[in-house]
């Protein structure tokens, strides 16, 4: 029988992984930018995408808590672009 909020629980984890992983990756791709004196537009371009990623960051850690708080709340999974995705109901 497989746990389903252990399920959940993991899926949220990898989620949170990814969106580290990418915010990460930003942030030395904005670094190495800025080091190789990139132009400022170009370094601005990377800052939005910093900023975006760092609100995905941000978006699954609130899953996280939600999840943390009312592990019984019934979801679903499903998966889009490859990535695992958990969905409130």
């Amino acid at each position: 029988m497989v746990n389903v909020d252990h399920d959940r629980f993991t899926t949220l984890v990898h989620e949170l992984n990814q969106a580290k992983y990418e915010f990460h990756y930003k942030c030395a791709e904005l670094v190495s930018n800025h080091e190789a004196a990139q132009p400022k537009k170009v370094l601005d371009e990377k800052k939005m995408d910093l900023e975006k990623l760092y609100e995905k960051v941000k978006e699954v850690m609130k899953k996280m808590v939600a999840f943390a708080e009312n592990p019984k709340k019934e979801g679903e999974f499903y998966f889009a672009n490859k990535d695992l995705l958990y969905v409130n109901k």
